[in-house]
């Protein structure tokens, strides 16, 4: 929701100095409200083992964005500082961010001393390596915007593919900035199952995201594509008329022509 983001400062956070306020391209403060509704849940049903009672679960999807805000509270409450947009920049580390190189942009973490040393080694920045601005952490994140201009231009005429090899390669942390074809068709996702696939009454087979939890002995269970709309109101309204002792109106039947999914798909 841009109104919980907005309201709990990530959207003064978000994108580059100087420019008009950007949400975060998901809707994080549902997805991260869903998250604490789920660990509650399983919290008070572990606390029920104790007290044997059922509680009320409140979660608000306000605090749940302002929850967020960990480097944010941290130099508010502790220095008094405001947080402003830093791009892809990190809050207090350089270079930590998205650099430009011959062909697009890739993300490098080369912000611990002995990243660093790899990183200038690699790409022969001995000079940069040991320059007055730039010898310590400190100097490099006060110094952050010319040192990446020189980072930059000593890559220009490096491929996005060519400096990832090279980083990896020794030891340094960099990734390709993907767009979300290439997430969606990434051999590495595809190889440990994370996509699966199910059968729509109407659309056929869809393929769906996955879950990102693996336990060591319990299987996971893809239950079903996505229900169509009123597709199971009859079963739930059936429920509660039937754990409430109350009748249901004829009114409140499912609209016509919505299809009921009743075939799960395990793997």
């Amino acid at each position: 929701m841009i109104l919980a983001q907005a309201r709990s400062g990530l959207m003064s956070i978000t994108g580059f100095p100087d420019h008009p306020p950007a949400k975060v391209g998901v809707p994080i403060s549902d997805l991260s409200t869903a998250l604490y509704v789920a660990l509650g849940i399983v919290s008070a049903l572990y606390e029920r083992r104790e007290s044997g009672q059922g509680q009320y679960l409140d979660v608000s999807l306000f605090e749940s964005a302002v929850s967020l805000a960990v480097w944010e509270a941290g130099g508010y409450f502790g220095a008094g500082t405001v947080s402003r947009p830093n791009g892809s920049a990190h809050q207090a580390q350089a270079p930590y961010q998205a650099i430009e190189v011959g062909d697009g942009f890739v993300t490098i973490g080369a912000n611990t001393p002995a990243t660093w040393t790899r990183f200038c080694s690699a790409f022969d920045l001995a000079d940069l390596e040991h320059h007055p601005k730039y010898a310590e952490p400190a100097m490099r994140f006060a110094n952050r915007e010319a040192l990446i201009a020189v980072i930059e231009d000593r890559l220009r005429n490096r491929s996005i593919a060519e400096v990832v090899e090279e980083m990896n390669r020794v030891g340094v942390p960099a990734a390709p900035i993907n767009d979300y074809e290439q997430v969606f068709t990434d051999d590495h996702l595809r190889q440990r199952n994370f996509f699966w696939s199910s059968q729509h009454p109407r659309l056929g087979e869809v393929t769906q995201l996955g879950n990102p939890m693996r336990f060591s002995r319990s299987q996971l269970i893809h239950g079903r594509a996505g229900p169509s709309l009123g597709a199971d109101t009859d079963r739930v309204l059936a429920e509660f008329a039937s754990s409430t002792g109350t009748a249901r109106s004829g009114s409140d039947s499912a609209p016509a022509g919505t299809d009921t999914i009743t075939e799960e798909v395990r793997s």
